[in-house]
C-alpha cells in the first residue's frame, strides 16, 4: 500500500506539471520515486509496526479491564455489591448472647466446620457500666481462657495451653472424619425478626448523662445441638499445675520414675506430651522421642516427685532441641489436666484434657469438629461444655467407623 501511495503521488505530479508529462520525464520520475522508497521503507515499516504494536497493547489492556469488571461484577452480585449479612451486622440494640451466638452460628456455616466453638475469644464477663456480667452459655467460651489469657489481664505470661484446633479451616485434626457438623440453635425468632425490631428513638438521648440501655429481646434460648457420639467416660484425672507436671500424670502416660518405659511406652508418653504434634499444628519431629527419653531420665534424678519443665528449660547447659521440646509440652499441657477414659467396650484411652474436666464427664466426637471435646451431664438430658481434648489414637477419624457400625449417633443438647 505504501509503495502504491508513493508512485501515485509522482503520477498526479507529472499531471500537475506540464514539464513532467514527456516519457522520458515520467520513467525519471518514477526511478526516483522507487530509489527513495528502498531507502526510507524500512524506517516506514518499523515506524508502523510500532504504531500498530501500542494500538494492540490498548486493546488488550482494555479487554482485560473489561473482563476484570465483569467477574468482580459477577462475585459482587449483578446488582452491586453483596449486602452483609445479618448476623455480623453491626446491631448496638442487641444483646451479647446474641451478638455471640450470630458471630458462632456463622463462623460454623462459613468455615463448615464447629472448631470455633473450642476457642476461647468471647468479651466475658464484663459487659457494660450498667451489667457487669451476663449468663452464657456453656459453649460461647470467654477470652480468659485464651493461653495468655484477655486483654484486659495485661499479662504477658502464659496462662493456659494453646488452643488444639488450628487457625484455618479443618483445623489440626481431623477426629470427625469428613463429616459435615450437623447443629440446631435454640431460638425463639429468625433473624429477620429480630432485626425488624427497633427500640423507641429518644429525641436527644444520647445527650442524656445516665442515658437507659435499650436491648432487643434475645433470639437465642441459650441451648445448641450438636450430632455426634460419646467416645468413653472419663475416670481418672490429674492436673498439670502451670507448667509442673505430676508423678501421677506421667504414670498414667506410661512413664515409671523408677523404671523408665519401654519403646511402645515411651511412644505413647512423648506423643501425648505434646499431642502428638509440633508447633503450629506440624507433624512432630523424630527427634522429640530422644529429647523427650532425655527430659525424663533428667527427671528420674531429682529428688522431687514432680517434673518442672521450666527449672530444665531455663537451665544454661540445655541443648536447643530439649529446650523446643520442653515449650511445646508447655503449650500443650500448661493448666490441663490428664485424663483416661473408658468406652462401654471396654477400650481405655489417654489424653488431655481440659482444666474442667472430672471423673465421670464424658469425651465426644462431633461431627465437623476437628477435636474430641469434654462434656458434664446436666439434669434433664442437657450438657455444658467443658472445651476440647487431645486423645491418643483416634486423633485422624480412627472412632468414627466403629461409632456407626454399633449405631452410637445421638444428638448432644449443650446449655
Amino acid at each position: 500500500m505504501l509503495v502504491i501511495f508513493i508512485w501515485k503521488f509522482y503520477d498526479n505530479s507529472f499531471t500537475l506539471y506540464g514539464d513532467f508529462k514527456s516519457p522520458t520525464s515520467q520513467i525519471y520520475w518514477r526511478q526516483l520515486a522507487l530509489s527513495t522508497l528502498v531507502a526510507k521503507s524500512g524506517i516506514i515499516v518499523l515506524i508502523s509496526y510500532f504504531i500498530l504494536l501500542l494500538l494492540s497493547i490498548l486493546i488488550v489492556l482494555l479487554l482485560c479491564r473489561m473482563l476484570v469488571n465483569t467477574i468482580l461484577s459477577v462475585f459482587a452480585g449483578a446488582n452491586g455489591p453483596s449486602k452483609v449479612d445479618k448476623r455480623i451486622e453491626a446491631n448496638y440494640q442487641k444483646c451479647l448472647k446474641d451478638v455471640c451466638a450470630d458471630f458462632i452460628e456463622y463462623c460454623i456455616e462459613d468455615s463448615n466446620s464447629l472448631d470455633i466453638i473450642c476457642r476461647h475469644w468471647a468479651p466475658l464477663p464484663e459487659v457494660s457500666a450498667l451489667q457487669s456480667t451476663v449468663d452464657m452459655p456453656s459453649w460461647i467460651l470467654p477470652i480468659s481462657g485464651h493461653a495468655f489469657g484477655g486483654p484486659d489481664q495485661g499479662r504477658k505470661v502464659r496462662l493456659n495451653g494453646d488452643s488444639l484446633v488450628g487457625p484455618e479451616k479443618g483445623g489440626y485434626y481431623t477426629a470427625s472424619g469428613n463429616l459435615r457438623p450437623r447443629f440446631v440453635f435454640g431460638t425463639t425468632r429468625s433473624v429477620e425478626e429480630a432485626m425488624a425490631i427497633t427500640p423507641m428513638e429518644t429525641p436527644g438521648e444520647y445527650t442524656d448523662s445516665t442515658p437507659s440501655i435499650i436491648e432487643m429481646p434475645p433470639r437465642f434460648e441459650g441451648t445448641l445441638k450438636i450430632r455426634g457420639f460419646q467416645l468413653g467416660t472419663i475416670e481418672k484425672i490429674d492436673r498439670v499445675v502451670g507448667a509442673v507436671v505430676s508423678k501421677e500424670s506421667l504414670e498414667m502416660c506410661g512413664w515409671s520414675k523408677t523404671k523408665g518405659a519401654s519403646d511402645a511406652e515411651l511412644d505413647q508418653v512423648w506423643r501425648v506430651l505434646v499431642a502428638n504434634r509440633g508447633p503450629n499444628g506440624t507433624n512432630p519431629p523424630d527427634w522429640y522421642r530422644r529429647a523427650c527419653r532425655s527430659c525424663l531420665e533428667w527427671y528420674n534424678k531429682q529428688n522431687e516427685n514432680t517434673f518442672n519443665t521450666n527449672i530444665l528449660k531455663d537451665m544454661k547447659n540445655t541443648p536447643k532441641g530439649k529446650v523446643d521440646f520442653l515449650k511445646r509440652v508447655q503449650q500443650v499441657l500448661y493448666n490441663r489436666k490428664i485424663i483416661t477414659a473408658i468406652s462401654s467396650l471396654g477400650v481405655r484411652y489417654i489424653g488431655v484434657g481440659p482444666l474442667e474436666s472430672k471423673s465421670g464427664d464424658i469425651v465426644c466426637i462431633f461431627y465437623g469438629c476437628s477435636v474430641p471435646v469434654v462434656l458434664s451431664s446436666l439434669p434433664n438430658g442437657k450438657y455444658k461444655f467443658l472445651g476440647e481434648s487431645y486423645i491418643h489414637g483416634i486423633m485422624d477419624g480412627e472412632a468414627v467407623e466403629p461409632a456407626f457400625a454399633r449405631g452410637r449417633e445421638q444428638w448432644f443438647k449443650l446449655y
